[in-house]
């Protein structure tokens, strides 16, 4: 079982991948690939189906309830409280199970990792105007070259660590954040969520 304290680390590769590597559809040009970052905790964990939203937003998932253990030393000083995460099944937080079918973890992708989502916002004394970082989008995308093929290096992942950082409340932020006091290894998958624009060129 892997250490929630430690994790999996896999660094990315620039070498360029064939679409075909991580998808059984045929490559073509101009699909989306994405990149997430996802870090392990032993836990326990329930699915259910909900329905949020109204109206064109309304929509029905499979939603993951994720309690993380609280983390003990040796001196039974609490490094690490339990903590709730909730997120849709296998694309925000996936059950680790043992041979008994039981929940014993969960990868949880890192929400601070990715793209940056920005807004414009007016200052109304000035009415001067500054673009301002809002979140991030959770993953790194691009789209494959007239190949089929893609590559992410640094230069398109910009900010993305070995591992994730927490803040003192347990919630991921992005690299570089002042609020980080804690870090946790981690999975980065590289095209294993591929979202495909299937009526591209």
């Amino acid at each position: 079982m892997l250490s929630p304290l430690v994790g999996f680390f896999a660094r990315k590769s620039p070498r360029r991948k064939n679409f075909s590597e991580v998808s059984p559809l045929l490559p073509s040009n101009g699909q989306d690939v994405e990149l997430a970052q996802w870090f392990y905790l032993e836990g326990t964990g329930t699915v259910a189906e909900v329905t949020e939203g109204e109206g064109e937003a309304k929509r029905t998932y499979s939603k993951v309830t994720f309690t993380a253990a609280n983390v003990v030393n040796n001196k039974g000083t609490e490094l690490r409280p339990a903590k709730t995460f909730t997120g849709e099944e296998y694309y925000e937080i996936e059950l680790v199970r043992d041979d008994a079918n039981a929940v014993v973890g969960a990868w949880i992708k890192n929400p601070a990792c990715g793209d940056k989502v920005t807004e414009t916002v007016t200052d109304e004394a000035s009415g001067t105007t500054a673009t301002v970082v809002t979140g991030h989008t959770g993953f790194y995308t691009m789209k494959t070259d007239a190949d089929g093929a893609f590559a992410f290096t640094d230069d398109n992942t910009a900010g993305l660590l070995p591992y994730v950082q927490l803040d003192t409340n347990h919630n991921p932020v992005a690299a570089g954040d002042a609020r980080a006091a804690r870090n946790i290894g981690t999975s980065i998958r590289e095209g294993l969520f591929a979202a495909l624009d299937l009526e591209s060129d």
